[in-house]
């Protein structure tokens, strides 16, 4: 079988609140907010159905397959989204700012050879020579913690190991090391600021996503074998991760080959590049756009249009090219409204494919149907459902 797909993440671009969204959180539709603000014309989404989804649908062009998707995790979070959209979804998180457990964090950190010093009122911790824990400030309150370092002051495994100790003493959903070469430790300190009850560093605006970076997410219990990408390599499919969902996937064959990038032009270059090497049977592309999500966070929905309508053109120039057995899903991990403030919105996400036939799961299916979805078009062997996620 010839067959391949591209699984194409929009990072934050939601269409609609869920019924369990927080109150501030109801009136949100990221697409909509965008589209009211900025008006891009968006032909080749439209063309996909994008229009259907709006909260005044529109019409749509004959064949138009969208639909929508509900989050299975709680709130609206990058890594748990993307691994959802993969195929396993991680056990209950257990929620804490740094301020709540420092005197623990500091123990863990002390046992793993670190002298940790508490800095912003105890909101978040330093270590020597040049590495900040703290809250992560663009998650759910609580849900993630953030290393933060300079490359230039310390070396990147002494933050993984640093990290490590982090993630051993919490049942956050997720602790994220990230090192940057060219940050002076002095910056990074600050940085800090403190947002409500949480204290932590803007990554984006304090430069840590340069050329050079390095990032590891450490998630709860999962199981990389059951995802999506795992299945494809161990069918003898070509895979490749581009974008944050490099940094994301759960631990995948070595033969998965992983492309982070952060600018959309780089992250569109590099799909490019792996749609030609999974030409063979039953190869999978899956990329990340995340200047969507760092706009919302950013609060500009000019932005957000800006780079919606750079990933249209892309997508206009190249949706008539696919082969007969070749599948497009576009899709996104929750909401980013840019309308309601600087964090995630809990909204159902897009589900617009192209190209082979595929079924469109329900809206109540959840994000694990999308790679189910695309599991079926690469004619997978079906799995047995484990408790880190069914659906595929």
């Amino acid at each position: 079988m010839t067959a391949r797909a591209l699984l194409l993440v929009l990072d934050g671009t939601g269409v609609g609140a869920m019924p369990d969204a927080p109150v501030g959180e109801r009136a949100a539709h990221t697409v909509a907010s965008v589209l009211a603000a900025a008006a891009p014309a968006l032909p080749a989404l439209r063309a996909l159905g994008l229009g259907r989804l709006l909260p005044q649908p529109e019409p749509v062009p004959p064949g138009a397959r969208a639909g929508r998707v509900a989050l299975a995790h709680a709130g609206a979070d990058t890594y748990l989204g993307h691994n959802e959209l993969l195929g396993a979804l991680p056990p209950p998180p257990r929620p804490a700012r740094v301020r709540e457990v420092a005197d623990r964090l500091c123990a863990a950190l002390a046992a793993a050879g670190f002298a940790p010093e508490p800095i912003a009122g105890g909101g978040a911790l330093w270590l020597e020579p040049g590495l900040v824990v703290a809250d992560n400030l663009e998650a759910r309150p609580g849900n993630a913690v953030n290393l933060s370092g300079s490359l230039d002051a310390m070396p990147f495994a002494d933050m993984e190991r640093a990290a490590a100790a982090v993630r051993a003493a919490l049942a956050v959903s997720r602790v994220i090391v990230l090192g940057a070469p060219g940050i002076d430790p002095r910056h990074l300190r600050d940085a800090v600021v403190r947002r409500g009850d949480e204290t932590g560093i803007a990554t984006a605006r304090a430069g840590l996503y340069r050329e050079g970076y390095v990032v590891r997410h450490l998630g709860l219990a999962l199981d990389g074998r059951s995802q999506l990408p795992s299945r494809v390599a161990a069918a003898g499919g070509a895979v490749r991760l581009v974008g944050k969902v490099a940094d994301l996937a759960a631990p995948t064959p070595p033969a998965v080959v992983r492309t982070p990038a952060v600018d959309t032009a780089s992250v569109l270059a590099a799909v490019d590049g792996a749609w030609a090497q999974v030409a063979g049977p039953g190869g999978l592309v899956c990329a990340t756009v995340q200047e969507t999500d760092l706009a919302g966070h950013a609060e500009d929905a000019h932005r957000f249009a800006r780079v919606l309508a750079q990933v249209d053109a892309w997508l206009g120039a190249r949706l008539d090219r696919l082969g007969p057995e070749d599948l497009v899903v576009v899709t996104a991990d929750h909401g980013n409204d840019p309308r309601l403030g600087s964090g995630h919105t809990r909204e159902y996400a897009p589900v617009l494919c192209a190209g082979a036939p595929a079924c469109l799961p329900g809206e109540g299916d959840g994000l694990t149907a999308v790679g189910a979805m695309v599991a079926r078009h690469l004619a997978l062997p079906a799995r047995t459902p484990s408790a880190a996620g069914a659906g595929q």
